[in-house]
């Protein structure tokens, strides 16, 4: 079973799509996909699945994106030993990445009104910790990013969610005039 796989499928009309993406949602109950090209028998450990249905022309394609661990190391793909730096840190690009998908994970129990998973608030919090030893990326602003994170880091300890919604709003700004300056 390959780590990636693709598939493709062109249709005419939006309504044809329906059908590939019932059989799909069946063949994802029963832990397995063959959408024809490349077929995946078992879906344990699957990382990420992608789903899109995009107009091209006059034609509708619809396009599915599995990942899965990579087999040596057992990491996702993103995070194999490939994509550090002779430091043994990683890329700073995949640690942004990274950053980007707990971060949205932590917006979205925000606004759900719940406390975030203590899995994606420890991986941002290394995360940040990490971030901040990056020369050239914002080194103006890591102070006060790092005082943010403690802020954000203590309202979560304590379960205190309004000051949990303030801490991320600050680091969303934080974030936001670092990324004007520097991306």
């Amino acid at each position: 079973m390959s780590r990636k796989t693709k598939s493709s499928h062109k249709f005419t009309k939006l309504a044809e799509a329906a059908p590939l993406l019932r059989a799909i949602a069946d063949q994802l109950e029963k832990k397995q996909l063959d959408t024809g090209s490349n077929p995946i028998p078992d879906l344990e450990g699957l990382n990420k699945l992608e789903i899109s249905v995009k107009k091209e022309g006059v034609a509708y394609v619809c396009q599915l994106k599995a990942k899965f661990p990579d087999p040596k190391t057992g990491l996702p793909l993103e995070s194999n030993s490939s994509t550090t730096v002779d430091s043994g840190k990683p890329k700073y690009k995949q640690l942004k990445k990274r950053m980007e998908r707990s971060f949205k994970e932590i917006k979205l129990a925000l606004t759900s009104g719940s406390l975030p998973t203590m899995e994606s608030v420890t991986l941002f919090m290394q995360d940040s910790e990490q971030m901040v030893t990056y020369p050239g990326f914002g080194d103006p602003h890591y102070e006060a990013y790092g005082k943010a994170c403690e802020l954000f880091r203590n309202a979560f300890d304590q379960k205190n969610l309004n000051e949990m919604v303030t801490a991320y709003t600050n680091l969303k700004t934080l974030r936001s005039i670092c990324h004007d300056q520097y991306k």
